[in-house]
């Protein structure tokens, strides 16, 4: 691109000024389609900021002599061009009823500006990257991250678009004739409190270590592989494969896991895994047991499969070991765990699926005579209390007193955006 002139159209960019000076009505509608960022000149970049500021301040009449005024008072009148060129930009204006079709040319030549420099920054990280994934995933989250900021088009949706949408989601759901209309864990009365894992959905399950967490969400992915015939991406950021394929295996056996890792298996046990090695290997469940993913690098991966085949859950074991986007001094941990949690439900959004994403519970738990986690006890960030739809906590009594309900678990709803809350109580 050396020597190149980047794209721009400074005609329409007059035009577009001269045309909100004449016509100030025309702004609340280009507000939504340019920001001052999208003009090219520096100079037209300060007289729109200062004509958007003018008029969120309430000021009538934004005209020549007003903007002057402004510009001057603010010490900005000679690096626009001074009076002479306001003056042209007033006489040059085509038509300023065609406000929207210059703002539209503006944010055009802007997207391409915007494109040339991502993708400038990406290859300029090409030459030194040293590991392909996250090259990858660099330049697709660039090209995603203008995407998704050009999507909105400031365009507002009437009560009769909301009410005709949600009468087409009725109408699915009655012709479904199901009482779980989301995606179905396998647990009855889980389902039952949340109708199931339903799409969009940020669902966190948390617990402090060794409770059982990546145990229950083996459970929940294999039960809606089984149960819906779901496309599930599962990542891994602790454990590796083997040791999930291991959870896998015990879990649909139901032999005991350490007797599979130590090797001690009766004959009726050996059959028993044979049989569900078999029933398991069909699953369409993909893993990812990458330990160092950040959630750009995370999104990647689950947009490009999602593309080949639609996914209907995402599973991340856990939040807390992703790696944060945002260092460096002045970001505390919980800024970065707050974006992480934002990300994934935009993620979750986006796609259209649930997201479920383990989390651990800090040790004040384990402080209190009353051992039943409450959502206080989220690790280092309110953020993933609020941003999430669902929070689940698992507790076992006999974690803590072996004589206490030996053998149950109980899975603590404490949190439901859509619904209610309670506890459900299972069999460890």
């Amino acid at each position: 691109m050396t020597g190149r002139v980047p794209p721009q159209n400074l005609d329409a960019e007059r035009s577009l000024l001269g045309s909100v000076l004449l016509m100030n009505e025309a702004l609340d509608d280009i507000a939504s389609i340019v920001g001052p960022d999208d003009f090219y000149l520096e100079g037209h970049q300060t007289m729109f900021s200062t004509i958007l500021d003018m008029h969120h301040r309430g000021i009538a009449g934004i005209d020549f002599v007003t903007l002057v005024e402004e510009l001057t008072a603010n010490n900005d009148l000679s690096g626009v061009g001074g009076m002479p060129y306001i003056s042209q930009i007033l006489t040059a204006v085509p038509h300023a009823a065609h406000a929207e079709y210059y703002a539209n040319i503006v944010r055009e030549k802007a997207t391409q500006r915007a494109v040339i420099n991502r993708l400038s920054e990406v290859i300029k990280k090409a030459y030194d990257a040293t590991d392909e994934t996250s090259i990858l995933a660099e330049a697709e989250s660039a090209v995603f991250a203008l995407a998704d900021g050009r999507v909105a088009d400031g365009r507002t949706k009437s009560m009769a678009e909301c009410i005709s949408a949600t009468a087409e989601r009725v109408k699915m759901r009655l012709a479904d004739d199901r009482e779980v209309t989301g995606l179905r864990t396998g647990f009855r009365d889980i389902d039952s409190i949340t109708t199931g894992l339903q799409p969009a959905e940020l669902i966190v399950l948390a617990a402090r270590p060794s409770m059982g967490k990546t145990a229950l969400v083996c459970n929940i992915a294999d039960g809606a592989v089984r149960h819906d015939a779901a496309s599930v991406l599962f990542f891994s950021l602790e454990q590796s494969i083997t040791e999930l394929g291991e959870r896998f295996c015990a879990g649909s056996a139901r032999i005991n896991a350490h007797s599979l890792r130590s090797g001690t298996l009766t004959a009726e046990e050996q059959s028993r895994l044979s049989v569900a090695q078999h029933d398991l290997s069909p699953l369409s469940i993909q893993f990812d047991e990458h330990p160092n993913r950040s959630v750009a690098q995370i999104s990647s991966i689950a947009r490009r499969l999602h593309r080949r085949k639609p996914l209907n859950l995402i599973i991340i074991d856990y939040l807390q070991l992703i790696e944060p986007e945002e260092k460096g001094k002045g970001i505390s941990r919980e800024q970065q765990v707050a974006t992480i949690t934002r990300r994934l439900k935009g993620l979750a959004k986006q796609l259209d699926v649930p997201i479920v994403a383990l989390a651990q519970l800090n040790r004040g738990v384990e402080l209190r005579d009353n051992k039943r986690p409450r959502l206080s006890d989220l690790r280092e960030s309110g953020a993933i209390e609020q941003d999430a739809d669902i929070v689940m906590f698992l507790h076992r009594p006999d974690a803590y007193d072996a004589s206490d309900r030996p053998g149950e678990a109980e899975l603590v709803i404490a949190k439901h955006r859509s619904g209610p809350v309670g506890i459900v109580n299972l069999t460890w």
